[in-house]
């Protein structure tokens, strides 16, 4: 009877490890094409510059950073230049978010940074001798 036993499990034991063999390549596949896929992509730089480097990334894919001296977006394969403040000898474009609203630091000519929000006339210095509470209604008014 024993040696019946024996013959009956050696046929079960190979069923379990196909099954679970089996298993495992379904797992994998499904985790593998569960994976979200990225590519990298050459922004390029700012006409006149050497380098650029990216610094934030919204969920549309829009980067914001800086090329030399000068902030950028990139959007739909394109970079932007967004400028300097008045008078300023740097910017670079910090974040953005997912309406295209761009954060950064630059100076107005004296080395100090200080912080602008992009609007649609351009740089936006919001810490520029403006009133306590200032920062809050530019946030409210762009973003």
């Amino acid at each position: 009877m024993k040696q019946n036993q024996t013959q009956h499990r050696a046929p079960i034991s190979i069923a379990r490890k196909t099954f679970a063999v089996s298993l495992a390549s379904l797992t994998l596949a499904f985790a593998a094409c569960a994976q979200p896929r990225y590519a990298v992509i050459d922004l390029g730089v700012l006409p006149a510059h050497a380098g650029s480097a990216a610094v934030g990334l919204n969920d549309s894919s829009d980067v914001a950073g800086y090329s030399g001296a000068d902030a950028f977006v990139w959007h739909a394969g394109r970079m932007n230049n967004l400028g300097r403040l008045p008078g300023g000898t740097f910017s670079m474009a910090t974040s953005i978010n997912a309406r295209g609203v761009t954060v950064g630091d630059g100076d107005t000519g004296n080395g100090r940074p200080q912080s602008w929000v992009t609007t649609p006339t351009g740089l936006y210095n919001f810490f520029h001798s403006h009133p306590t509470g200032f920062l809050k209604k530019v946030l409210e008014q762009f973003v």
